[in-house]
C-alpha cells in the first residue's frame, strides 16, 4: 500500500535528521535552498539559468546606481567649513565619487 510506504519513508527521514548531529548538514541544506547565488545557478524549466543570473545583476547594479545617483543629485557631505583639499575638483572626481558610493552600496 502506497500510504504505509510514505508514510514509512517520512518517519525513516524524520529519524535520519532529527539528530543534533545533522544540524550542520541541515544548515548547509537550508542555505543552499534559500541563498539567492545559489538558487540563481540551480536548473529552472520555467527561466534559463543566464536569465535569472542577468536579473540577479540588474537588481543588484540598480540598487547601487540609485543610491550613486541620489548622492550625487542631494549633493555632498561635506561640511560647510571643510578644508578646500576635500571639495572635488573636476567631472573626473565626481565620477569617480559616484563610482566608489555605488559599488560600496552594493556591500554594504
Amino acid at each position: 500500500d502506497i500510504r504505509s510506504d510514505v508514510v514509512g519513508q517520512v518517519q525513516q527521514e524524520f529519524r535520519n535528521y532529527s539528530h543534533w548531529t545533522q544540524l550542520p548538514g541541515l544548515f548547509l541544506w537550508v542555505f543552499a535552498t534559500k541563498c539567492t547565488l545559489v538558487a540563481i545557478t540551480r536548473y529552472s524549466l520555467f527561466i534559463p539559468t543566464r536569465m535569472s543570473v542577468l536579473l540577479y545583476v540588474c537588481d543588484v547594479f540598480t540598487a547601487s546606481f540609485l543610491a550613486a545617483f541620489f548622492f550625487q543629485a542631494s549633493g555632498g557631505a561635506l561640511a560647510e567649513n571643510a578644508d578646500p583639499q576635500c571639495k572635488l575638483n573636476g567631472p573626473a572626481e565626481h565620477l569617480g565619487r559616484i563610482i566608489a558610493v555605488g559599488v560600496s552600496t552594493v556591500f554594504v
